[in-house]
């Protein structure tokens, strides 16, 4: 177990709310378009990254979003990343590590390419994940809104512990 992750890939569910953490394809959006001499028009779109959502569990086969796995793998300075990541590579765009900030309040969590500068490193500890060096502020899920939301919270409050279910 690295940082208190299991190996391999694994489902993050909150037997409280029995919602399973989930990174689903952010869909595409127009960025503009052109027009030809011929006068067909050329539009440009982009991929959106992965949204951090939280759903029910899915059975297998259909679940794939659900994944994810811990990489601990070292940069070329020997740190580990320390990176929850989702198991689904978004088409070319690679893989997407679940990424919080340490402000204060409640902080939606969004999805960081893991190539990217400073994407949060994670830590697992008596069913509570959180942020490395910041145990007071754990993963949560934010029932106040329509939909339940993946955040960071403060800790004590409820939808806080998550239970690993290995990924078959």
């Amino acid at each position: 177990m690295a940082n208190g992750f299991p190996e391999g890939e694994f489902f993050l569910l909150n037997t409280q709310a029995m919602l399973c953490l989930a990174a689903n394809p952010g869909g595409s959006r127009n960025t503009g378009s052109f027009v030809t001499k011929s006068g067909s028009e050329i539009e440009y779109t982009q991929t959106q990254p992965p949204v951090a959502q939280v759903e029910c569990p899915n059975p297998p086969g259909r679940n794939q979003f659900q994944g994810w796995y811990f990489d601990s793998s070292k940069d070329s300075w020997g740190r580990p990343a320390n990176y929850l990541v989702s198991r689904m590579k978004v088409s070319t765009l690679g893989s997407f590590a679940l990424h919080g900030s340490d402000s204060f309040g409640v902080e939606p969590l969004e999805m960081w390419g893991t190539g990217r500068d400073k994407v949060a490193t994670w830590k697992a500890e008596g069913g509570y994940i959180f942020l490395d060096g910041k145990p007071d502020r754990v993963l949560t899920i934010d029932s106040r809104a329509d939909n339940p939301t993946p955040v960071l919270a403060a800790r004590g409050g409820d939808y806080q512990r998550w239970h690993f279910i290995p990924f078959v």
